[in-house]
């Protein structure tokens, strides 16, 4: 078995999508290199298909936490970091 044969091959939507977003980057239509990551984490963790997969729950086969709650999550903690070390600098 060769390599190609073991790992996963991206799904067309991926390709498609990444593509997509790729060429309007490449094209110079204004999106900035921040703006790509972004939007290709919007494509692949939550844009779903009328099955209710999303392109990377397809091709890792496996279930992803919903990427805005777990954003809220982790702004929710680290507030709750920053909030406690200035606490302790005020002592």
């Amino acid at each position: 078995m060769d390599d190609h044969q073991v790992s996963a091959q991206p799904s067309s939507a991926v390709e498609g999508g990444n593509g997509f977003l790729s060429q309007m980057h490449h094209d110079g239509r204004g999106i900035s290199g921040r703006r790509l990551k972004v939007l290709t984490v919007i494509h692949n963790f939550v844009i779903r298909r009328p099955g209710e997969t999303t392109a990377a729950q397809r091709l890792y086969e496996t279930d992803f936490p919903d990427l805005f709650e777990w954003l809220i999550n982790q702004a929710v903690r680290a507030m709750l970091i920053i909030d406690e070390d200035t606490s302790i600098s005020r002592i």
